[in-house]
């Protein structure tokens, strides 16, 4: 029985810092490699000393990328976290609105610059925030799409309080399911969704690394969950995109990457099936975790293109 106690709570304090290695950033360094290209020997380490997450930083910016001049402010969230972001006039006199655009899990804003280049160059503004704990914006860890919604939704009102015209949000990875869930669970101010390469729930999209390296997803999942919910102060088991999409009530594209390991087209088609109006789902060809407009530029084109067309 004592040995029967002491696996339990080994098992729970190493699950414990595993989920807590997900969710805090740390200092500057190199990340943990992907799921789907670590080597065994590496996977046997992150197993047993958890994985390197460094708080993402920004490694460029839109003039010295782009060209293109812009202008950084913050915006307060519901909690008080105070969030970075660049705004950047479109190239067209009279912009036809704004497109909020929101970087995924580990990442920052930096590396939507192509698709902000992109929107610009249809005559569109773009508001380009850092998720807490990432960049310029104050936080030391993520909700993985939890709080970031609350973040779209005081990024959307701030649009609303500044420009005229619709105002959109583009969110890839997390920063898809944070769309998502601002449009659907907080009735947050938005004209149109497009959410690229989300993930149903959180307990899946965790097994689903467990699955990568060739583990067992159960009960890892539900353990890593499960302490999520402590170390953040919210029931990570509730974070179910598949389920927010019922509220959302604004036109909406689900872009998945064909080959996803992480959020598999299945995931793409049941939040696009679950919303009740104007949910379209699209699977880019040749394309796993990754930004489709790089990928597939013109199938990707072509589906933003189609969406935008109905807000403008």
């Amino acid at each position: 029985m004592v040995a029967g106690l002491g696996l339990l709570v080994g098992v729970n304090a190493l699950a414990a810092m595993h989920a807590r290695s997900f969710l805090y950033f740390g200092p500057p360094g190199e990340r943990t490699t992907s799921p789907e290209s670590i080597g065994p020997i590496e996977a046997a380490k992150v197993l047993v000393t958890g994985p390197t997450l460094p708080r993402p930083v920004e490694r460029t910016d839109p003039l010295r990328a782009l060209g293109r001049p812009f202008v950084e402010h913050t915006v307060e969230s519901a909690d008080g976290t105070r969030l970075a972001s660049w705004s950047l006039a479109s190239d067209l006199e009279d912009s036809v609105g704004t497109a909020i655009l929101l970087h995924g899990y580990g990442g920052c804003r930096d590396e939507l610059l192509g698709v902000a280049d992109w929107f610009l160059r249809r005559g569109w503004r773009v508001e380009l925030p850092a998720f807490r704990g990432a960049g310029a914006s104050e936080g030391d860890h993520t909700t993985l799409g939890w709080h970031e919604a609350e973040d779209v939704d005081a990024i959307a009102r701030f649009v609303r309080s500044e420009h005229d015209g619709p105002v959109i949000a583009y969110g890839f990875s997390m920063g898809a399911v944070a769309a998502i869930g601002a449009a659907g669970r907080l009735d947050a101010p938005l004209d149109a969704v497009i959410a690229e390469a989300p993930y149903a729930s959180l307990v899946d999209t965790v097994g689903q690394r467990f699955a990568l390296l060739g583990l067992p997803t159960t009960p890892g999942a539900e353990l890593l969950v499960g302490w999520g919910s402590v170390w953040t102060g919210f029931d990570a088991f509730s974070l179910r995109p598949v389920d927010h999409a019922a509220g959302v009530q604004v036109p909406t594209l689900v872009l998945s990457g064909a080959d996803d390991q992480r959020a598999p087209p299945a995931d793409g088609a049941a939040i696009a099936a679950g919303i009740p109006v104007h949910g379209r789902h699209v699977v880019l060809e040749d394309t796993g975790h990754q930004l489709g407009l790089s990928t597939r530029p013109q199938r990707w084109s072509a589906e933003v293109d189609r969406l935008l067309r109905q807000v403008r």
